[in-house]
């Protein structure tokens, strides 16, 4: 709550400083584009590949948290519980002849 009040406090002091919410800009210039400049170069094709694969991987990760969470829970109780996995793959083990 504290943090809202604070955040409503600092736009409102811009507000009530400029008359909006926006900061003052300089006048345009002969030249300057409506669309603003570039600040860098454009991506690269792996740029690209990258930021798609991302993108599209996303939602793969959100369907599947559940099962992947259940697998790693029930690993981690495999490997927690060594003696069942002895006796499993050892049924003998431990017995004299």
């Amino acid at each position: 709550p504290t943090c809202q009040l604070d955040a409503a406090r600092f736009a409102a002091g811009g507000v009530l400083r400029n008359g909006s919410g926006r900061s003052p800009r300089r006048a345009p210039r002969p030249g300057d584009s409506h669309r603003g400049s570039p600040s860098g170069s454009p991506l690269s094709r792996y740029q690209w590949f990258g930021m798609l694969w991302l993108l599209s991987a996303a939602p793969l990760l959100v369907a599947f948290a559940g099962p992947v969470s259940s697998y790693t829970q029930a690993t981690g109780e495999q490997l927690a519980n060594p003696q069942l996995l002895i006796e499993t793959l050892l049924p003998d083990a431990g017995e004299t002849p």
